[in-house]
């Protein structure tokens, strides 16, 4: 069994931090309310030099519900990749008063869009990263019967000790299952 519901995010606190001309919270918190006696979990997250850290992880069963299950612990979505999309939900382009409006207005993008922009231009290297190996995860699962690293290798065109980096990575973000050495899960 795991964790059911949707969680919510969370501003915490007034400070802000300016990626170009977008700015969002400096930390925020993702937590899941119990849902039919199931745990509750919070999450709190703080961005630093443009570098996101979990700062708090917790899973808390409730009085009357049942204990928290490996399943709970599996169940949990990915760190980073919920983190930037909590902060993403938050974040904000503002331009100067003597510019006009923010451009989202005139553009019909929303504000989540154009953080997206000003962090690319701002984190390209870790934008980048985070495609490669939500690719990676994919292309492993696909080929998990055959040689899943170096098809990844080959699909990205990374060298094949860059390719297991990435798969390893997608394990650590709860993208792909964990596994014992020789052994293939997907």
């Amino acid at each position: 069994m795991a964790l059911r519901g949707a969680g919510d995010f969370e501003q915490l606190g007034d400070e802000s931090v300016q990626l170009g001309e977008t700015h969002m919270p400096k930390r925020i918190a993702w937590t899941v309310e119990s849902a039919k006696g199931d745990p509750t979990a919070r999450m709190e997250f703080e961005l630093r030099g443009g570098d996101v850290f979990c700062k708090l992880v917790h899973i808390e069963a409730t009085t009357a519900g049942r204990g928290i299950t490996t399943g709970d612990l599996a169940g949990l979505p990915g760190l980073e990749r919920l983190a930037m999309d909590g902060f993403l939900s938050f974040a904000v382009n503002i331009a100067d008063a003597e510019n006009g409006p923010p451009e989202w207005w005139l553009t019909n993008a929303s504000p989540r869009d154009l953080a997206r922009t000003n962090l690319r231009s701002h984190g390209q290297a870790q934008l980048k990263m985070a495609a490669q190996v939500e690719s990676a995860a994919q292309i492993y699962r696909e080929n998990v019967h055959g040689t899943p690293i170096e098809a990844v290798a080959d699909a990205l065109g990374l060298s094949y000790r860059t390719a297991s980096r990435r798969v390893e990575k997608a394990r650590d973000q709860g993208l792909l299952p964990r596994t014992s050495q020789g052994k293939r899960k997907a």
